[in-house]
């Protein structure tokens, strides 16, 4: 904390009016990029405890929605990672492609 102190007021003593503004501007950015951080984190949390203490007023339809959606992104997420998992073993297995091959295939499907 001391040396935090020390450092804030060997800045601020620095009278050279440009470094005073640089100073000034940078203090700004810094709690225009806190403030932007924190209304960020609160409108997650918010909306979660919007969402769930609606949750039991809602009609079985928007709770599908909900549901449908979700399941939709793990769907997504274990093609992908089953996709990566079959790239991998195909790398170690010596299944690839050069780059003549690639870019004499892609000559094919654009001719």
């Amino acid at each position: 904390m001391f040396a935090i102190t020390l450092k804030r007021n060997v800045l601020s003593e620095n009278n050279d009016p440009s470094f005073q503004n640089m100073l000034r501007l940078v203090r700004s950015q810094i709690i225009n990029l806190l403030s932007i951080l924190i209304v960020v984190i609160m409108n997650v949390v918010e909306k979660r405890d919007f969402i769930h203490s609606h949750l039991h007023q809602d009609e079985e339809q928007v709770i599908n929605e909900f549901y449908e959606i979700l399941r939709e992104k793990d769907l997504l997420k274990l093609k992908l990672e089953s996709r990566a998992l079959k790239s991998e073993t195909d790398i170690n297995s010596g299944h690839v492609f050069s780059r003549d091959d690639v870019e004499k295939r892609i000559g094919k499907i654009n001719r």
